[in-house]
């Protein structure tokens, strides 16, 4: 299998990034990855099939999914922190901890932005956000596939989900 990083694009990635008009409540906030998390599941389950090593923490709440080790991986990704998108980045801006520290309603007089944005900066650093990668299926098509590779995967199958998941992974289908 090819290294992974003749694959990945990301030079010509526009992603729209959506912000939420109007209130949040928690229960939004709450419900916002949940369909990612299923994905992610799925997502290990293909890399896995193409053979690729990685270190899990999928599903915890962290920033992370995987650390991608051995062979197979960009260097630029390898051992370095990798959420696994579906679709946007928005739920990290949506998140609980973030919304309780900023005052989005309720303040009297000016909102104070450059503290907000002290608050914010410390609060990225914190949580190593600027040190992790996304990483995404560049299509919904390929995203299909992901779930047709990880779907049964059953001694019976195992070469053939194998060989599909390496000819998916050394393609340009995903974005870092």
């Amino acid at each position: 299998m090819k290294k992974f990083e003749d694959y990945l694009i990301d030079d010509d990635l526009e992603e729209n990034i959506s912000f939420v008009d109007g209130p949040l409540s928690e229960k939004s906030v709450g419900d916002s990855g949940k369909k990612g998390k299923n994905f992610e599941k799925t997502m290990i389950k293909a890399l896995e099939a193409a053979g690729l090593k990685m270190e899990t923490n999928a599903y915890a709440g962290s920033l992370w999914d995987i650390k991608p080790t051995g062979k197979g991986w960009t260097g630029h990704m390898s051992g370095k922190p990798v959420n696994i998108k579906q679709s946007r980045t928005k739920w990290t801006w949506a998140s609980s901890e973030l919304y309780k520290m900023l005052p989005w309603d309720g303040f009297e007089g000016e909102f104070d932005t450059e503290k907000a944005a002290v608050k914010v900066k410390k609060w990225i650093k914190k949580k190593g956000l600027q040190h992790v990668i996304y990483f995404k299926a560049k299509t919904p098509e390929v995203q299909d596939e992901i779930r047709n590779i990880a779907d049964d995967i059953s001694i019976k199958n195992m070469e053939e989900k194998e060989e599909a998941a390496k000819k998916l992974f050394s393609s340009k289908n995903f974005y870092a």
